[in-house]
Formats: structure tokens, C-alpha cells, sequence
């Protein structure tokens, strides 16, 4: 069994080695430091905002018709060398 550690940073310059990083709305201003700060990095990003999939985050949570749903990059997932399920794949809206 692995341990699960929770960290909150308080800014990119603080992220260290980690396997999951969201970035709340709140954060999201510093989309681009952070994906800097992880280059190279396993980690998979997750977002909260319009847009940031586009922009390479791997998940990114969204409203859609009152309901939550989530956006997958795959290409972002895959540069981080992260693999998808064929299964998760089929339940994303696919950017």
C-alpha cells in the first residue's frame, strides 16, 4: 500500500516531486510557472478553469449543462509519460 501525502504550495517555485499537482482556479494565473516546474516530471496535472487543458493541463474539471464533467489532453498526458485508459478516455470530452 502506497502513502498518500496532501501538500498545499503556495507557489510554483514550492512544488517538488510529486504524482498528482491541481491547480484550483485560484492558482490558475500560475498555469505557466507550473508547467515549467514540472517538465520532465511524471506528474499529472488537474485544473478547475476554461481552457487550461488546451493549454496542456492533463485534466480540466468544467461545467457543462449543470453538470460537471472533465476535459482530457492526452497529448499532455502522454508528454508527461502518463498512460490513459481506453476507458476514462471514453468517459472525456477529448481536447
Amino acid at each position: 500500500m502506497q502513502k498518500i501525502v496532501i501538500r498545499k504550495f503556495k507557489s510554483a517555485d514550492e512544488i517538488s516531486n510529486c504524482h498528482i499537482l491541481f491547480v484550483p482556479v485560484t492558482g490558475s494565473n500560475n498555469f505557466e510557472e507550473v508547467q515549467e516546474k514540472l517538465k520532465g516530471k511524471h506528474t499529472l496535472v488537474i485544473t478547475e478553469k476554461s481552457g487550461l487543458a488546451q493549454k496542456g493541463s492533463g485534466i480540466n474539471f468544467v461545467q457543462q449543462d449543470n453538470r460537471w464533467k472533465f476535459e482530457l489532453n492526452e497529448s499532455a498526458t502522454q508528454s508527461a509519460g502518463l498512460k490513459v485508459s481506453k476507458e476514462l478516455s471514453k468517459l472525456a470530452i477529448n481536447v
